[in-house]
């Protein structure tokens, strides 16, 4: 059976988050996003287990750093899948050119699971696009 996660956005520039659920009965899930940064080269993407949750931190490329971005995970038995998009546009004149935005993602799990991150694309580039697909067990 398929679970959906919760649906977070913020804006590039930000630290505080919106938070909209679709599913009351999917474990909590927390998404922050950092600052455009111009100077990265490539997506990554980083999973790790802390207690009682498992921790991605990454960066996805985004069109330009007026980007927001917005994540949310799906649950399928033991894999979870985390999915990170560009979010909205905050307008005005912004440079027209490649930005990487960092992420942190926590998702609350016990057990071992199988985690793959999803960095998707709007408009640009190919997409989806598996990062990373990492077995963790989480304490």
């Amino acid at each position: 059976m398929l679970k959906t996660g919760l649906l977070m956005k913020l804006s590039a520039s930000s630290l505080g988050f919106v938070l909209a659920c679709s599913n009351p009965t999917a474990p909590a899930f927390s998404i922050k996003f950092g600052t455009a940064d111009l100077t990265s080269q490539s997506e990554t993407a980083s999973v790790s287990a802390d207690v009682g949750e498992i921790v991605v931190t990454g960066k996805i490329t985004i069109p330009d750093p007026c980007y927001s971005g917005a994540g949310s995970f799906d649950e399928s038995g033991t894999t979870l899948t985390l999915h990170v998009t560009p979010g909205a546009h905050a307008g005005g004149g912004c440079a027209t050119v490649i930005a990487y935005l960092a992420y942190t993602a926590r998702i609350p799990a016990t057990g071992t699971h199988e985690v793959v991150v999803i960095h998707e694309s709007v408009g640009f580039g190919p997409s989806p696009r598996e990062i990373a697909r990492v077995q963790v067990t989480v304490p």
